[in-house]
């Protein structure tokens, strides 16, 4: 209610009567966002967690994970995900995938997986895979090929070449690589 002799016009003049409605709205800003901050947040967190680690499963994300037919599960269990992890390899580079031989690193000072005579091939994902598709642009797998291997299976007709060309719906189309071809037409 106004007091006597106040008419909205004067609360709308009035600067002490703004100063009271900012730090009423803010003193209600904070409450608010740590209500939202400490308890809602983790709710719809967790609910978004537990829904990705469903992605490309055949069931919702309130069932479990179900054996398949090969009494095998469909998805590793967090303690063999950890031990997996701490198994790793961290020593680069890493070797050849097809034939397994070890490759050296271009330099010593580089921590990367970059090898001499060997080539570094990244995946993010294939439509179709039923292994490794993560839809995000940023996770990918990363597997070396030794020259020999490379020159080998492009000889056999098993590698493609192709040219990575900006705003287009449609890819090139993909050619037989020619290991002997030092030029490449762009």
């Amino acid at each position: 209610m106004l007091a006597q002799g106040e008419t909205f016009w004067e609360l709308f003049h009035s600067a002490g009567h703004w100063y009271f409605e900012l730090f009423l709205g803010g003193l209600e800003l904070i409450v608010l966002d740590l209500i939202i901050g400490f308890f809602v947040w983790p709710r719809i967190k967790a609910h978004f967690h537990r829904d990705i680690k469903h992605v490309g499963h055949e069931h919702g994300p309130d069932e479990d994970h179900q054996e398949d037919d090969l009494g095998k599960e469909t998805a590793l269990k967090e303690e063999e995900m950890d031990n997996a992890l701490k198994n790793s390899r961290t020593v680069f580079p890493l070797p050849c995938i097809s034939c397994g031989k070890e490759l050296e690193a271009v330099d010593s000072i580089s921590k990367t997986n970059q090898p001499y005579e060997g080539t570094v091939f990244h995946g993010f994902g294939q439509y179709g895979s039923t292994v490794f598709d993560p839809m995000n642009g940023r996770d990918y797998l990363e597997l070396n090929v030794c020259d020999g291997c490379l020159v080998s299976k492009a000889r056999e007709g098993k590698v493609l070449l192709g040219q990575k060309v900006q705003r287009v719906v449609e890819s090139t189309p993909l050619t037989p690589w020619d290991p002997d071809l030092e030029e490449y037409e762009d």
